[in-house]
């Protein structure tokens, strides 16, 4: 391999390892965010700007913004599932839950994508991938009690937490079904989430006027409100889907997919630093049971 290839590999490299870190902060900045905000006016905000981006990078990249062949119900459907539910409900959990919490129990999508699979898609589970689903249920509810053995005898977790590892499952259907409705139709990666997206934008737009209040504006220009957001959608959202794909694009889903096991890391780590939350000695043993779970249900024959 030539320089310019071991340039160009650092520069997947490196893409992939800022969106993990994008992602891994963006339970920080929707914690913050939702201090001044609803939950539906921080995902509208996110949302708009992350399409303007999304935008601007395959207009930029020359890809065609077409509609035509594109499964319009899947993608009301997806829209609906990944874009509203999964960030309205999330950014709602980040009231109540702590974003070091939040960041190890998401982790818990790719546990629920096997489950998903093998219940209704008839898709094997190996005896050490069924081992990695004990061990990650084992480890978030360690995360979840937060070393406290009363919480984790009595069921005692925070409703923010629970309703975070509901999040989990709704973007584990999310993915299942993306899968079967968008991998076969041969569109650009960024396209189809921009697609979804677009879908997933009117929702929010059709919500905001039940949720929103009229001073929103105002409040957007707030600060801690307006740096949060304007992370959250440029960043954790146009940017990182874009460098996302591109990574899809130049190397397998597995090699990828590592990356994401350094999401709940950064975010345990930015989470002590930025808003000082301290994880127990048994919430980390949790999350490191989740990482290892996760990788055992992922590892491939």
């Amino acid at each position: 391999m030539g320089w310019g290839g071991v340039f160009w590999l650092f520069s997947v490299y490196l893409k992939l390892l800022v969106t993990v870190s994008f992602w891994g902060a963006s339970f920080i900045a929707t914690k913050v965010a939702v201090r001044a905000l609803h939950p539906v006016e921080v995902v509208w905000a996110r949302t708009l700007l992350g399409l303007l981006v999304m935008w601007s990078m395959l207009r930029l990249r020359g890809v065609e913004l077409r509609w035509r062949g594109v499964p319009l119900p899947a993608l009301v459907l997806l829209g609906f599932l990944s874009v509203f539910v999964q960030q309205v409900v999330q950014a709602y959990a980040m009231k109540f839950s702590m974003a070091s919490t939040a960041t190890w129990i998401i982790g818990m999508s790719s546990v629920f994508i096997a489950l998903l699979g093998y219940v209704f898609l008839g898709e094997r589970l190996r005896a050490i991938q069924a081992m990695g689903v004990g061990l990650s249920f084992l480890g978030v509810a360690l995360v979840m009690a937060k070393g406290e053995p009363s919480a984790l005898l009595g069921f005692g977790f925070s409703k923010g937490d629970l309703v975070m590892l509901l999040t989990s499952l709704n973007w584990a259907v999310f993915s299942v079904l993306s899968r079967r409705f968008l991998s076969s139709r041969g569109l650009d990666g960024l396209l189809a989430i921009f697609h979804v997206m677009v879908f997933g934008f009117l929702f929010e737009s059709l919500a905001l006027p039940f949720f929103g209040r009229s001073d929103l504006p105002s409040r957007l220009l707030e600060p801690q409100a307006a740096l949060s957001v304007l992370f959250l959608g440029v960043c954790c959202t146009g940017l990182a889907y874009a460098f996302w794909y591109d990574g899809l694009g130049a190397m397998s889903a597995y090699r990828v997919g590592v990356f994401m096991y350094l999401q709940p890391l950064v975010g345990t780590i930015l989470s002590y630093r930025l808003l000082g939350e301290r994880m127990s000695p048994w919430s980390l043993l949790g999350g490191a049971m989740i990482l290892l779970g996760v990788y055992a249900v992922n590892r491939r024959p």
